[in-house]
């Protein structure tokens, strides 16, 4: 299962898992990930799940917080995502609007990044995560490292249709680095607005098919069609069109008209 990671894509860790322990670090080190950002930045949920924590934290610990949160970490977070899937926590928020027990789909916008709690130097947001059969007597009380898990970026999803899931079958991934999305099957057409630098790596695509485009490379002319609308040459990203449905050949697109002669 891929996880959307919660801040915007270009954001820069400044503290991995695992780092500096002692301190206010227990023995195995840093207990999550910190990425610096403006008070106020939107954070999206890393999948589907149910809220377990929506509050400042604080000690000593009750019934309601098993997990050993502590007013270190201010206003935080936590979304379960289910039997056998982890949860996480991001801390350290200037709100939420949400409530115990509210569920929430992948990409919603859930908290703002903030500075709150006693172990903060600097606004940023502490991201958790703890597997499903945490220990919370380990070295790191019960935490892993969040990159073990496949994260991408919500911005590298915006070829998915808003109307709707897309199912396991219909989506693909890029596998080359500026992928160029189309407005027809051909390299002489335009890029598509907003895609003017290409599709990250590992990028999703929702596919509604294939067509026949432009063999880019002898003998390869299957090209997506993205839900969007758009195209994007199928050997740039995963090169299977297996179980799609084929939707025709696409002619060239037109040459521009010349331009009128003047004396």
């Amino acid at each position: 299962m891929a996880y959307a990671w919660p801040w915007p894509k270009g954001s820069v860790t400044s503290q991995e898992f695992g780092t500096r322990p002692g301190g206010v670090n227990p023995a195995g080190g840093h207990t999550g990930i910190d990425v610096p950002l403006p008070v106020g930045t939107a954070l999206r949920a890393p999948a589907d799940g149910t809220v377990v924590w929506a509050d400042w934290c604080r000690t000593p610990y009750g019934t309601d917080n098993p997990w050993l949160l502590t007013e270190g970490g201010g206003i935080v977070l936590g979304i379960d995502f289910g039997p056998g899937l982890p949860l996480v926590f991001m801390a350290h928020l200037s709100r939420t609007d949400l409530n115990k027990g509210d569920r929430v789909k992948q990409g919603d916008i859930v908290a703002w990044s903030g500075n709150t709690g006693k172990w903060t130097t600097g606004p940023h947001v502490h991201l958790e995560v703890l597997l499903d059969g945490y220990w919370l007597r380990s070295s790191t009380y019960g935490r892993s490292n969040p990159r073990v898990l496949d994260w991408f970026y919500w911005e590298d999803r915006v070829v998915l249709s808003p109307a709707g899931n897309t199912a396991a079958d219909m989506l693909r991934e890029v596998t080359t680095e500026g992928a160029n999305v189309r407005v027809a099957p051909w390299s002489n057409a335009p890029k598509a607005a907003g895609y003017e630098d290409g599709l990250a790596l590992g990028a999703k695509l929702a596919v509604v098919g294939y067509v026949k485009g432009e063999p880019v490379t002898p003998g390869n002319d299957a090209w997506y069609k993205t839900k969007s609308g758009y195209f994007v040459w199928a050997n740039a990203a995963g090169d299977n069109i297996a179980g799609l449905p084929y939707l025709g050949e696409e002619a060239p697109p037109a040459p521009p008209a010349a331009l009128a002669q003047t004396k």
